[in-house]
């Protein structure tokens, strides 16, 4: 009997063990299908605001993307440029947008690979190659302010902000409830498996990359994150070396943001003098 026990121990172990890697296995395997949510349909442009148009930009690697161009009202006003989270659609944001349209802002919406009917597959280096469609589109049009120019991240979209403010050095940057890094975000929730750096493909080392940063920085956190705990942006707000400025909302959740004001935050930051 003592045999018998003892074998069924050293069994459900190794079925633990088992169950345990074939998950590690999985989240490895699979892991920018859960950092990268695309099953979204394309954005509707009928639904923007009126004079917002469709734009094609096309990539280093040949992709050909749409994304959505509202020209300012006048030569001297702010270009921003908005780079969304992890799910949904340029649509999707355009709720958060209004307020600049309407304080006669140029907004440009870019659409990533792979999300909103674009051709390609997410990933860190490609959506770091779409930033730069769009940014050289801006760069090239006379009509944008090139003096002016906003970057904003929201959430992943956060590294993709950072990364092109070291390219593109803007007016200013706005990170809307960002991270120190994504692997500072997988650590905390998969606490139990090690070696994640060696695991993880994507990175968006903000943190880093934030110190060479030169322009005035921005950085909303909401104290009900539970996506991006806001620990991760005071840590990355902690590295900025250049004029900083943090907007904090306990009462906030990481969606939720612009209910308790954010936008007249990003105004009135983007409208200091220099």
């Amino acid at each position: 009997m003592r045999l018998f026990f003892v074998k069924s121990r050293k069994l459900f172990i190794l079925e633990i063990l088992a169950t345990y890697l074939l998950f590690v296995a999985c989240l490895v395997i699979f892991q920018r299908h859960f950092i990268y949510h695309t099953e979204w349909p394309a954005p509707d442009i009928s639904l923007a605001p009126v004079g917002m148009q469709e734009i094609i930009v096309t990539t280093d690697d040949d992709l050909n993307l749409t994304g959505w161009l509202k020209y300012p009202r006048d030569d001297d006003k702010p270009v921003l440029i908005f780079f969304h989270g992890n799910a949904q659609t340029i649509e999707h944001r355009l709720g958060k947008v209004d307020a600049y349209i309407n304080a006669g802002y140029g907004v440009m919406l870019p659409e990533y690979r792979g999300y909103g009917g674009n051709p390609g597959t997410p990933m860190e280096d490609g959506l770091y190659k779409d930033a730069r469609a769009y940014l050289n589109f801006i760069r090239n049009d006379p009509r944008l302010n090139q003096q002016k120019l906003i970057i904003y991240g929201e959430s992943l979209g956060s590294g993709v902000a950072v990364q092109m403010a070291t390219e593109f050095p803007p007016y200013r940057l706005v990170l809307e409830v960002p991270f120190s890094s994504a692997l500072d975000v997988a650590q905390s929730r998969f606490f139990f498996i090690p070696f994640l750096s060696y695991l993880m493909h994507d990175h968006y080392d903000n943190t880093s990359k934030i110190k060479n940063v030169e322009c005035p920085v921005l950085v909303g956190t909401a104290g009900n994150d539970f996506v991006v705990p806001n620990r991760f942006g005071q840590k990355l707000y902690n590295a900025v070396e250049s004029t900083k400025k943090l907007v904090h909302y306990e009462s906030a959740m990481h969606h939720n943001m612009y209910d308790y004001g954010f936008a007249k935050e990003v105004i009135a930051f983007s409208e200091e003098a220099p």
